[in-house]
């Protein structure tokens, strides 16, 4: 990318906050993915003798950040195994993830 392509998508990033909330939502989103995929040992609709469990579903969660509040969808398994920081009640911790500041919201079933 050229310094000027880069000076444009700053420019673009820091004029249009709903971008970069955006961008930092589906990041998370896809890091609850992927850890849900190593709890259960396989990723959505896939079969495999390794499984160790099966996804049941999400709740919906609200994660305070500096960009602002992201909606997430947090996966969950048919065990109650599956657990993140992300979305901790506590918001503090050792191995806390740097972005989100807090989060709320209740479970849906």
């Amino acid at each position: 990318m050229t310094r000027e392509a880069m000076k444009k998508t700053r420019k673009a990033v820091g004029e249009d906050k709903d971008l970069l909330r955006e961008l930092v939502r589906e990041a998370v989103q896809q890091v609850l993915e992927a850890e849900m995929t190593e709890v259960v040992g396989v990723g959505k609709s896939e079969r495999s003798a390794e499984r160790r469990g099966y996804r049941s579903g999400y709740y919906e969660r609200t994660l305070v950040t500096r960009v602002g509040k992201l909606d997430i969808r947090v996966p969950q398994d048919r065990d109650g195994r599956f657990s993140t920081e992300w979305t901790s009640p506590l918001g503090s911790g050792a191995g806390k993830p740097s972005t989100p500041s807090s989060a709320t919201g209740q479970r849906r079933h």
